[in-house]
């Protein structure tokens, strides 16, 4: 009896040995990557130290990839916004009609999306138990390009995994709480996994109110390095390859949700991130409560107690009162703004008097609304 318990008792230690909770291995590099910085791989030496990583976390089809990108880097397209070195995230404004032009003034066939460069990366690793076969509308165009694109031909062999992995979801009749859940379904019922504990796939999840459908809407790797994380992403088709520095998986959800071209209908649930098969983040919606026409920008009060004015979100309404030198009574200024604090020789600085302009606040950092 004691021997048969011992048995069970070692069996059981190597079975969660084996089958344990999947956990991303951090890697160590000895490149100097900037934090919170993106980069489109345009100069060289940043593709190189780039590909060290995807050769150390053993990704697929690397040497495809580098073509990929240097095929879509290639000529000349000033007014793009193209980064030709690490740029904060943030301040990124790709020119989308002039990138698309560049692209289709260069090649008659398709280029490839997000999902499309994914897969390429992960292809060999990504497993399933069974497939679906045929593709639904939303993967129509990246189906067509892999059918009939010769550089996106090495896709081909694994298309019934590409349609299984992001082909749309059937939600009809489904509330939030199931909404939410069925990515992570998919995964189980169709054996999905990937078998690379280096790389993480990141999909943004988006619902379709209109059809009843979940999608992936965008898809991306994840490297998880020493202290940092790296994300890999084609933006869309006919828009750039995009590799970002991110300090955590929360500032990654911070540059996901930032998108606007994610949210728009107010009626729509999501998006949802998931990583692998596990659903990390929900985003809440933030809708109008009031809005304000000030004499200078008409602003919106947001039920999460934010504040928005062309499309920027900012934490602060400040009423700053104060006399100007030499008036006579007292002006008022009205930011909304992401410091707590603004002076008021600062905000009317800022609100148009100073020729330098080094007191003028970015966008991100506080916006005039009314002045008095």
């Amino acid at each position: 009896m004691k021997k048969s318990i011992i048995l069970c008792i070692l069996l059981m230690i190597v079975f969660l040995t084996l089958t344990g909770c999947r956990k991303e291995e951090k890697i160590k590099v000895d490149i100097d990557l900037p934090m919170s910085k993106a980069n489109n791989l345009v100069n060289h030496d940043d593709y190189n130290s780039i590909e060290k990583i995807l050769k150390s976390v053993n990704l697929d089809n690397i040497d495809i990839f580098k073509s990929w990108v240097s095929d879509f880097n290639s000529g000349e397209c000033r007014d793009c916004g193209l980064l030709t070195e690490w740029t904060d995230y943030k301040k990124i404004e790709y020119k989308e009609s002039s990138l698309a032009n560049h692209w289709e003034e260069a090649h008659t066939e398709s280029d490839a999306d997000c999902r499309m460069t994914s897969f390429l990366l992960i292809s060999n690793h990504l497993k399933t138990s069974n497939t679906i076969k045929k593709n639904g509308s939303y993967l129509m165009f990246d189906i067509d390009a892999i059918d009939n694109v010769e550089k996106y031909s090495i896709l081909k062999e694994s298309k019934e995994r590409f349609i299984t992995l992001f082909n749309e979801i059937d939600v009809n009749g489904l509330n939030i709480d199931e909404i939410k859940d069925v990515y992570s379904k998919k995964w189980k019922e169709y054996g999905i996994t990937l078998n690379n504990d280096k790389v993480s796939l990141i999909n943004v999840v988006m619902h379709d109110n209109y059809d009843n459908i979940v999608f992936v809407g965008h898809s991306g790797l994840l490297i998880e390095l020493d202290d940092k994380i790296l994300f890999i992403e084609k933006i869309a088709f006919e828009q750039p390859y995009q590799v970002t520095v991110l300090k955590d998986r929360n500032e990654l959800k911070e540059m996901l949700f930032a998108r606007k071209s994610y949210f728009e209908d107010d009626t729509e649930e999501g998006p949802f991130i998931y990583e692998n098969d596990k659903l990390i983040y929900q985003y809440n919606k933030n809708i109008v409560k009031n809005t304000i026409k000030g004499n200078i920008k008409t602003y919106d009060e947001m039920t999460d107690e934010t504040w928005m004015c062309d499309g920027y979100i900012y934490k602060y309404r400040l009423e700053i009162t104060g006399r100007m030198p030499n008036a006579a009574v007292d002006s008022t200024f009205i930011y909304l703004s992401n410091s707590e604090n603004i002076s008021f020789e600062k905000a009317y600085m800022a609100s148009g008097i100073s020729s330098n302009s080094n007191d003028y606040f970015s966008l991100e950092e506080a916006v005039l609304v009314e002045m008095m």
